[in-house]
């Protein structure tokens, strides 16, 4: 969360997690890429892609954002006023 709304850079190659935290407040949505620049990295034997991490790598130059999002408000009763604010989570990943 510490890198939320930020730029980072990855040099081609570099593979590296996104861990969104578990705090109680609400289930991210799983994480994505906008481009093909930064990928989602499938290894044999880890853990299953959730919605609060996902392994990631820098395929080739180029600019992806990665994002995911969760329900500020808790699940309301039926009848019940509801909330449809989300909280974000975006970085952008540059690939020189």
């Amino acid at each position: 969360m510490a890198d939320n709304g930020h730029t980072v850079c990855a040099t081609v190659g570099t593979k590296f997690s996104v861990k969104l935290p578990d705090d109680g407040k609400g289930h991210w949505s799983a994480l994505t890429s906008d481009s093909d620049a930064v990928d989602v990295l499938l290894l044999t034997g880890s853990p299953p892609i959730s919605g609060t991490q996902a392994d990631f790598v820098a395929r080739h130059k180029g600019t992806a954002k990665l994002t995911s999002s969760r329900p500020v408000c808790p699940s309301t009763p039926p009848g019940g006023m509801s909330c449809k604010s989300l909280q974000a989570f975006t970085v952008t990943v540059t690939v020189p």
